[in-house]
Formats: C-alpha cells, sequence, structure tokens
C-alpha cells in the first residue's frame, strides 16, 4: 500500500492558501467598497450645503438652479424701507414705513472693564439709540477690543460713541444704522470729559479698523482721511461687511453691484464669520424668488426694490 501521507498533507495546505487568499480578497473588497461608500456620503453632504451652482467667472457670480428657488407670496409694504441695507442719506430720508426696533444705547449690554473712573467699555449719552443688531454687534466687538488689546494707556482712555441716532440730526444717524466712534482721555474724570478725539489714526484702536466687519461694520466714508469723517462705521451685517471692507465699496456703491444679480445668477460672497452668502436683487413689483431649503434676509434698500441674502451654508 502507498504511503499517501505527503499528497493529503500538500492538498491540505493548498487548501489553507485558497482560505487565506479568500479571506484577503474580501476583505480587501469590503475596504475599496467602504471607501467608496464614505466617498459617496461626504460628496453628498458637500453638494448638501448649499443650493447648487457653479462659478461662471471672476466677479464672484455663480449660476443657480433654479427649481431650488419659490415666489415669495407676500411681502410687507414697509419691508422696502426697512433691513440693514437701507440706504440713508440726504438724497434719501428715513420712510416713515421703516420698520426699526431701536434700544438705548447706555441702557444696552455694554461690557464692563477695569478702569480708575469708568465701569463700561464705551460710553454715550442717554438719548443715543441704534438697531437691537446693531447695538448687540457694538457690545460684541468692544468687548472683544479690551480682550484683544492687553496694553494699558499710561494716562486712561476710554471708547466712546460720538454719534447716533439720537445724538445728531445728521441725515446718515436716522437709520439707527451708524456710529461715529471715538475716545476721551484724561487722568481724571472731569479732565477726560474735555478731552473726547475721533477714533480713526490711533494706533490703540488700530484693532477695530481691522476686525470691525466679522461685526457687520464697515467704515461709511472708506476713503476719507479725515479723522471725524474715518470714525464713523456703517452696520451692514456680517454676510456683506468683508467683502465692502476689501473692495473700499461704500454701501451704494456695493447696492449697484447687487442690482446686476438674479437669483439664479446671484453674487457670491464670504461673510465676516467665513460663511458663504449669495445676494442678489429684486426691483419692487415683481416676482421675488427665495430659495425653498435655506435660510435667507430680505432688506429693501429705500429706494426700488430688496437685497436677498441667502444663507449657503444654513438649511431651514
Amino acid at each position: 500500500m502507498k504511503n499517501n501521507t505527503g499528497i493529503g498533507n500538500k492538498k491540505g495546505n493548498l487548501a489553507d492558501l485558497f482560505i487565506v487568499k479568500l479571506i484577503f480578497i474580501t476583505a480587501v473588497a469590503l475596504v475599496i467598497s467602504l471607501c467608496v461608500f464614505l466617498v459617496s456620503v461626504i460628496l453628498d453632504v458637500t453638494s448638501d450645503d448649499k443650493p447648487s451652482g457653479d462659478a461662471t467667472n471672476g466677479d464672484g457670480t455663480i449660476k443657480i438652479d433654479p427649481s431650488q428657488y419659490t415666489v415669495l407670496d407676500s411681502i410687507s409694504d414697509n419691508q422696502l424701507y426697512s433691513g440693514d441695507l437701507i440706504i440713508v442719506d440726504e438724497g434719501h430720508k428715513l420712510n416713515s414705513k421703516a420698520e426699526s426696533d431701536t434700544v438705548s444705547l447706555k441702557a444696552s449690554n455694554r461690557p464692563v472693564i477695569t478702569h480708575p473712573y469708568r465701569d463700561h467699555g464705551y460710553l454715550c449719552y442717554p438719548n443715543a439709540s441704534a438697531t437691537k443688531e446693531v447695538s448687540d454687534a457694538l457690545n460684541k466687538m468692544i468687548a472683544d477690543f479690551y480682550k484683544n488689546v492687553s496694553s494699558t494707556p499710561e494716562i486712561p482712555e476710554c471708547l466712546l460713541v460720538r454719534k447716533a441716532k439720537g445724538l445728531s440730526k445728521d441725515a446718515i444717524y436716522a437709520s439707527g444704522l451708524v456710529l461715529e466712534l471715538g475716545y476721551e482721555k484724561g487722568e481724571t474724570k472731569d479732565e477726560a470729559d474735555k478731552n473726547e478725539k475721533p477714533l480713526y489714526g490711533v494706533e490703540r484702536y488700530k484693532w477695530i479698523y481691522e476686525n470691525a466687519h466679522k461685526y457687520g461694520f464697515v467704515r461709511y466714508y472708506p476713503k476719507s482721511t479725515d479723522a471725524e469723517d474715518a470714525s464713523v462705521f456703517r452696520y451692514v451685517g456680517v454676510a456683506h461687511a468683508a467683502k465692502m471692507k476689501n473692495e473700499g465699496k461704500t454701501l451704494s456703491e456695493y447696492i449697484d453691484i447687487i442690482k446686476s444679480k438674479t437669483y439664479t445668477e446671484p453674487l457670491q460672497v464670504v461673510g465676516g464669520d467665513g460663511k458663504t452668502y449669495y445676494v442678489y436683487y429684486s426691483e419692487k413689483g415683481a416676482d421675488l424668488y427665495v430659495p425653498q431649503n435655506y435660510s435667507y434676509e430680505i432688506s429693501g434698500d429705500n429706494v426700488g426694490g430688496y437685497i436677498v441674502t441667502v444663507d449657503a451654508s444654513k438649511k431651514k
């Protein structure tokens, strides 16, 4: 009788090798399948971050799928004269229909600081007022200013609101969206009261000029080097402030750009908060299209139409 032990062992080894290979191939296939699944999920999430659109040229305009938008059923007559982007100046007075809840800056949640004779991060007169959005943004910006600018001047200083709604008869302040900032300086309270100055051109307050857009503020006169004019700030919201600052645009100039944009080809901007926004214009009386699934805000321009700002990262 022949000894088949060697042959049996060889067959067993081959079988074991086959099983090992099969397990390896199966494991590789599973890993590949898992990778494909993860990539598809990532792509799906990424595409769901904002309404679908493709950049068309260098000015930031993109093309949007119209099926993602719908006509707004109705809009208040007052909306044309209300919002963060209304133009209010000598040629465009604040309309009596404007909807604006202004608050007292003195009674607002002003940041508390350590100071020889002041309790709050900025001073303001009792009748100084602004919209709630402006008040909140100002308080946060000033609080962050004191956190980031740690140096203490040899002679005590304190920020102050020099002009605002209720403090000036200039038409630009009527909306509650414009403030002139300054500071006082003095060894004593009485000395400081007599020594108020504009903010512009002072090294200590450079941080405010570099970071105001993150809180929704831009310079009202972006190209002015006059100390008082260059200390006037306009609130436009974080979605628009960064682009206006970077391009040195006034609000009127910025809206002129937006007027050429539609909901199918809006302007794509990166806000002061780092988010992506789509911005477009709709004339009064025309169908006003808004996204079905994404958050948006509508501001009138106080002239003849509406600016729609879509938060491309925020679903309803």
